[in-house]
């Protein structure tokens, strides 16, 4: 059922951007994109049961809306390692324990 997460990816969110068909798609094949990819990498999921909901106003709002990928050790990754790009400053807590740069 997709009601309620086509509901949070809603015309409020996305605006003349919204295309109802590209967002069933999404929703529909979603899961499967999941279990390929725990299937055939080492890459797993756990839900998001920590993450805020960014839009609390939105339909289907709540925690837990989020699929996060699990920790990974990168030294699995052997010789590649020296391929994998450093992380956004967006997403790490050093960015964040920095005071936001001038406008």
């Amino acid at each position: 059922m997709i009601c309620a997460p086509r509901g949070a990816i809603s015309k409020n969110e996305l605006g003349d951007r919204f295309d109802a068909a590209r967002i069933d798609a999404f929703l529909q094949t979603g899961p499967a994109m999941v279990d390929f990819f725990e299937r055939e990498t080492a890459v797993r999921f756990v839900p998001g049961l920590l993450t805020p909901d960014f839009h609390p106003q939105s339909e289907g709002a709540g925690i837990g809306r989020s699929l996060c990928a699990s920790p990974f050790d990168a030294s699995e990754l052997g010789d590649l390692l020296s391929k994998l790009r450093p992380p956004l400053d967006e997403i790490t807590y050093s960015a964040w324990e920095s005071p936001p740069a001038p406008i």
